[in-house]
């Protein structure tokens, strides 16, 4: 199976504040394309070509014929599901090995993420504007039996305009080099898990295990080369209950 990650990038006048969300993009493109690996996909496909009038659907058809076929896909944009934890990429992975006929979208309805199993029908794809359109076609017109996971709220973050960058602390609009708060909370999630990291503006929230203690979290940071790092317990905030209450229900 492959994983198609599709970037417009901007055109030729494209202003700065333009270019600068472009690349970013791009750069969530490569980090999805790691992560989405980690989770198990094999291989993965960034199609980084110039914004023009060609419809989505042509360009997923012309990336398919490129990778001469695939037993399953996914298919999304580079700036799609920022705030995706890993059991969450290894839930698509797993969709689009499993049996053919069966995909899993973020949101039927709006799609940014669709994993498919047995892709061949979509060379019938007609010239659709856009992704978000994926899920019904393949339920109306192909004949898959379609789910999502629309209530899971952070898969429905995209990253649209320079705002939503803003709003998920993943990177500074000039383009230059990671966000440390976004890069600290990739370190700690890589060493502690998903659900006992999260990201509220430019400061982490680590839920501690029994017998630890708020220095235990410096190691890691220090190892990947953070200094004066600053720890001290806190209450949960209201915030931290409802992520824990939401990501408990959601798995």
């Amino acid at each position: 199976m492959v994983a198609i990650i599709v970037h417009g990038r901007p055109g030729p006048g494209s202003g700065r504040l333009t270019e600068a969300f472009g690349a970013i993009r791009r750069r969530h493109a490569d980090r999805l394309a790691d992560r989405i690996r980690a989770a198990g996909a094999p291989e993965t496909l960034i199609v980084d070509e110039p914004q023009d009038d060609r419809p989505f659907g042509a360009r997923l058809r012309d990336a398919l014929r490129s990778i001469g076929g695939a037993d399953g896909v996914l298919v999304l944009g580079s700036g799609s599901v920022p705030l995706a934890r890993s059991a969450d990429l290894r839930a698509f992975v797993a969709t689009a090995a499993g049996p053919a006929g069966r995909a899993l979208a973020n949101n039927a309805y709006s799609a940014d993420l669709v994993a498919i199993a047995g892709p061949s029908r979509l060379a019938d794809l007609p010239d659709v504007a856009t992704d978000n359109v994926l899920p019904r076609w393949l339920a109306e017109h192909a004949g898959f039996t379609v789910d999502d996971v629309r209530r899971r709220w952070r898969l429905q973050v995209d990253l649209d305009s320079p705002l939503d960058v803003l709003l998920v602390g993943l990177d500074d609009l000039d383009g230059i080099e990671t966000a440390p708060a976004r890069t600290a909370l990739e370190v700690l999630r890589r060493q502690l898990g998903d659900e006992r990291v999260q990201l509220f503006g430019d400061r982490l929230h680590v839920e501690l295990a029994a017998g630890e203690e708020p220095e235990d979290v410096k190691a890691p940071l220090a190892a990947a080369g953070f200094e004066d790092v600053r720890v001290r317990s806190i209450a949960a905030s209201l915030e931290d209950v409802f992520i824990r209450a939401t990501g408990g229900s959601e798995s």
